[in-house]
């Protein structure tokens, strides 16, 4: 999962944690220390302000790219 979330650096995902919480947002930055940093914009439906979210790759069960 490393490796490709690099790839998808500026895409907008979605992540299911290793927890099972499903994060949404795009990608800002992979580190090299496996960081990944998501910019996770509101939604029409629960208004709130814009936030980021800060995870280990290591935490991400699965990826899935938004066409």
């Amino acid at each position: 999962i490393c490796k490709i979330i690099k790839k998808s650096e500026g895409k907008r995902v979605s992540i299911c944690t290793k927890s099972g919480k499903e994060i949404t947002g795009t990608i800002i930055k992979v580190k090299k220390d496996g960081c990944v940093t998501l910019d996770q914009s509101t939604t029409v439906s629960t208004p709130a302000p814009p936030h980021r979210t800060i995870i280990n790759c290591k935490d991400i069960e699965s990826i899935s790219k938004f066409l």
